[in-house]
C-alpha cells in the first residue's frame, strides 16, 4: 500500500520492505510521530502514534530502518556505505533543502554521513 516509492523503477521501499527480515519507518507530520513495523514484507502494526509534536514544529521527515532477509540472500549480500554514500549525495543535491542522513550501525563504531543542500 504504497502511494509513492522510489528507486530506480519506483519501487524502492515497497522492494526494500519485501526483501527484509523486517523493515521500520517512522514518520514526523502533522503534529506527531508515527510509526509502523513490517516483518518480511507484512505490516505486523497498524501505523501509530508513538510522540505527540510540540505546536509549532513544523519539522518534518521520515526515518526507514530495515534487516535484509539472509533466507532470501544466500550468498553474503553487501551493502557498501560509498556506493550508499554517493547516491544519497546525488538524491540531496537534486532534492534540495532535504536533510539525507546515512547510518550504517553495522561496524563498530557506527559509521555516519549527511546531506543537505540549498
Amino acid at each position: 500500500a504504497y502511494k509513492v516509492s522510489g528507486g530506480l523503477h519506483g519501487v524502492g521501499a515497497a522492494a526494500v520492505n519485501a526483501l527484509s527480515e523486517w523493515m521500520e519507518v517512522r514518520v514526523k507530520r502533522n503534529g506527531g510521530v508515527y510509526r509502523q513495523r513490517y516483518e518480511k514484507g507484512i505490516p505486523i502494526t497498524p501505523v501509530e502514534m508513538i510522540e505527540k509534536v510540540k505546536r509549532g514544529d513544523k519539522e518534518t521527515g521520515t526515518v526507514t530502518q530495515f534487516k535484509f532477509d539472509d533466507t532470501i540472500f544466500k550468498e553474503e549480500a553487501e551493502f557498501r556505505f560509498e556506493t550508499l554514500m554517493n547516491r544519497f549525495r546525488e538524491m540531496a543535491f537534486v532534492t534540495r533543502g532535504v536533510y539525507i542522513t546515512l547510518r550504517d550501525e553495522r561496524p563498530s563504531p557506527t559509521r555516519e554521513m549527511s546531506f543537505y543542500f540549498e
